[in-house]
């Protein structure tokens, strides 16, 4: 679980998402709305899955999921 501001999330992308194990959850909170998009681009494409979006006024939360480990290999 995470609460900073976008830009961060952003640049630390890569790395908070090496830090979650397969079959867990990635919770990232204190995203204004403008800026939302700035996060969720930067998660595209790095193998985590958006479960849910909650909204406060004008703040977001997005929440991730990495998928399990394949067992076949």
């Amino acid at each position: 679980v995470a609460n900073i501001i976008a830009r961060v999330f952003a640049e630390l992308s890569p790395a908070l998402v090496k830090a979650v194990r397969p079959g867990g959850t990635l919770i990232l909170g204190g995203i204004i709305d403008i800026k939302e998009d700035l996060v969720q681009e930067a998660f595209a494409g790095l193998g985590m899955l958006p479960v849910r979006r909650d909204t406060r006024e004008d703040w977001r939360v997005l929440v991730y999921t990495k998928p399990a480990a394949d067992p076949s290999g």
